[in-house]
């Protein structure tokens, strides 16, 4: 038989539980790595949450630049324009360009020559809700070859 350990002259013998402390260590460990995994979920879901957005701009913008160009390239199909008095706009029909992105132009009347095209485009969900919108302006001036856009570029503040 092995003799039994004896504590050094002057010291008690301590006896230890060891079993509780892992059990401890254990569960702190799982939740840590269980903050560190929600975590990463978390980031990756705002990731993916952002770059669906930036498509739905996109959309939405581009929606909204084709409503100015229609109204430009077909400026002949829509009578109301010339006859629109100077300081008055009207808001042309909208059309829709695939599922759920449409766009909605208006036409503002400035001076005699000068016209500005505004176009709204919008990216909703299959509810209606706006997703995402864009607005877009154009001047365009009315020359005897019909209208142009005005060639030089500047910044318009658009006001809804």
């Amino acid at each position: 038989m092995t003799a039994a350990r004896q504590p050094a002259p002057g010291r008690a013998f301590r006896r230890i539980d060891e079993r509780g402390l892992a059990l401890a260590v254990t569960i702190f460990a799982l939740i840590i790595l269980g903050a560190l995994l929600a975590t990463g979920f978390r980031a990756g879901h705002l990731e993916q949450r952002a770059g669906r957005n930036g498509v739905y701009a996109g959309q939405a913008a581009d929606a909204a630049e084709a409503g100015a160009a229609e109204v430009i390239g077909n400026w002949g199909t829509y009578p109301q324009l010339a006859a629109l008095a100077v300081g008055d706009s009207v808001t042309l029909p909208g059309a829709s360009l695939g599922r759920r992105t449409t766009y909605q132009p208006t036409v503002f009347r400035p001076t005699e020559s000068l016209y500005l095209v505004r176009s709204r485009g919008i990216r909703a969900d299959a509810d209606g809700n706006v997703l995402a919108q864009r607005l877009v302006g154009t001047l365009a001036r009315t020359l005897p070859a019909g209208v142009v856009p005005l060639r030089q570029r500047s910044w318009v503040r658009l006001s809804p």
